[in-house]
């Protein structure tokens, strides 16, 4: 019997989770971090686990396009408000002149935050204790 670890959140991680646990050569399925669906599925486990424990560069990657680009900013940074406001801004201005080219790509604004956020910061608690020092 073997155990199983399927990393994400999303439907596709729930058909992987829910084809595994159909299998009598699987004991357990652990889903990182899993969704509500993952979780009712036999055998399944949905578990807490950081990226950065697995591989820190996807982890960067997806903390840098996610949390920052697209950041809510629950993170309680006032530079992230600042740039979120400005990217309203632009994409209000792009709405009013009908144009498209005003506002940088989420690609171009990742790799803006690559440069400038040191390369060992790939969690939220990492990014504040850095950013307060700086």
């Amino acid at each position: 019997m073997i155990n199983v670890l399927i990393i994400g959140s999303g439907g596709r991680e729930h058909a992987f989770t829910w084809k595994a646990s159909q299998s009598k050569l699987v004991e357990r399925v652990f889903v990182a971090p899993g969704n509500a669906g993952t979780s009712l599925e036999p055998k399944a486990e949905n578990i807490d686990i950081s990226y950065s424990d697995i591989d820190p560069i996807i982890s960067r990657e997806l903390f840098l396009g996610d949390g920052l680009v697209d950041a809510d900013n629950s993170y309680g940074l006032k530079f992230l408000k600042h740039n979120q406001n400005l990217v309203a801004e632009l994409l209000e201005a792009e709405s009013k002149e009908r144009r498209r080219d005003v506002l940088i790509s989420e690609a171009m604004l990742t790799d803006l935050y690559d440069a400038r956020v040191p390369p060992f910061i790939n969690k939220v608690a990492q990014l504040k204790s850095w950013w307060k020092k700086a």
